[in-house]
């Protein structure tokens, strides 16, 4: 039946090509539409978007970012003027899940996000940021202050981005808000071009997590600082908990990396339960949620993507952060550690992981129900 199914769809194809003809120009698609899904940002459980095969092929990039601007099955089969492999692409596409059909018409499964949907998007998270950072107050200098005395201001990116908007703390807060979905959730989105402080932060270790923590800030267009870390998260993590050397095994990658002194023992800051920082990241963390709650516009910005509240807040969650690091990368507030900046991929990794305690409640909402 399916056979037969594509068969109809490409008879459909060729009778309206035969019948009718279309200019296939399509605004807002760069040279290859590959590099719009590359800008995508994949949330909660699950591989990343482009982990898929079926998105490393060019063709199916573009019938993604066609479908996005219209709809219409049949005219999009005309336009790529390949009708039988245009149709079996799309039906791969739809049974995995990236294309969405209904009633003749198909479009991408997730956001997509370019043109003039994205300047008016941005500018309701430009103004949202604004906003949210007049609330904050005087919390930014006060970390900053609290960071360089101990002598951690090379760190200050990992900071204000991984300990503190994207912390533990504020996913807690939004998880058990029901405002964000839950992490146990894999949807992706793709801002193109993306904001120029898109970053992330991985937990170490994945699964068994006991007291701490061990937090690495990326960022795509630096240097691999996950995959060049996450390798020896566990020998960096029990070296800066205990004091001792790493093995053998190690040294020789951390070494290089900047992250051991010179009798092979972990150097990268570490918040222990005790810490007045905690504290202070906590009610900080508190405050920015706060912030968001008041000021994000989320049912304007769910019309606006097309999608629910929930989806709408986890997206413009990051995309408002963003929106704060570059006013204050841009203000010279906070700075970039070399393995950070874009275009750079320094071999050296300071300034990028520390540790911190686990916080119960974010634990809890990471695993979810029993």
């Amino acid at each position: 039946m399916r056979t037969v199914a594509i068969l109809r769809r490409t008879i459909a194809c060729l009778l309206l090509m035969l019948a009718t003809t279309v200019a296939s120009a399509q605004t807002e698609l760069p040279e290859d539409p590959r590099e719009v899904l590359k800008a995508s940002i994949s949330f909660g459980a699950g591989t990343d978007l482009m982990d898929n095969p079926l998105l490393r092929d060019r063709l199916n990039a573009e019938i993604l970012l066609r479908a996005r601007n219209d709809p219409r099955e049949n005219r999009l089969c005309t336009e790529l003027g390949d009708t039988a492999e245009v149709v079996t692409r799309i039906q791969s596409l739809v049974d995995a899940h990236l294309l969405l059909r209904h009633n003749g018409h198909i479009r991408p499964a997730f956001p997509l996000i370019i043109g003039a949907q994205r300047s008016n998007y941005l500018a309701l998270i430009d103004a949202t940021a604004r906003r949210v950072e007049r609330r904050l107050g005087d919390r930014l200098p006060a970390l900053l202050e609290k960071l360089r005395a101990r002598g951690w201001s090379e760190w200050e990116y990992h900071f204000v981005w991984s300990q503190w908007l994207d912390s533990q703390f504020v996913w807690a807060d939004m998880l058990a808000s029901h405002r964000s979905l839950p992490l146990s959730s894999a949807r992706s989105w793709v801002l193109y071009p993306h904001q120029p402080m898109m970053s992330g932060t991985n937990f170490y270790p994945e699964s068994d997590v006991k007291d701490y923590w061990l937090l690495v800030t990326w960022r795509s267009e630096a240097s691999d600082t996950t995959g060049r870390i996450g390798g020896h998260w566990k020998a960096l993590m029990d070296s800066a908990l205990s004091g001792a050397p790493v093995a053998a095994s190690d040294h020789a990658d951390l070494a290089d990396a900047g992250l051991l002194d010179q009798e092979g023992r972990a150097v990268i800051p570490m918040v222990r339960a005790d810490d007045p920082l905690l504290r202070e990241l906590r009610a900080s963390a508190d405050i920015y949620f706060a912030a968001l709650v008041e000021e994000l516009p989320a049912t304007k910005l769910a019309h606006l993507l097309n999608v629910d509240r929930q989806f709408a807040w986890t997206i413009s969650y990051h995309e408002v952060a963003f929106a704060l690091l570059e006013r204050w990368v841009r203000a010279g507030k906070i700075h970039l550690p070399a393995a950070l900046q874009t275009g750079t991929h320094n071999s050296g990794l300071r300034g990028t992981a520390a540790l911190v305690p686990v916080y119960p409640p974010f634990l809890k909402g990471l695993i979810g129900p029993n």
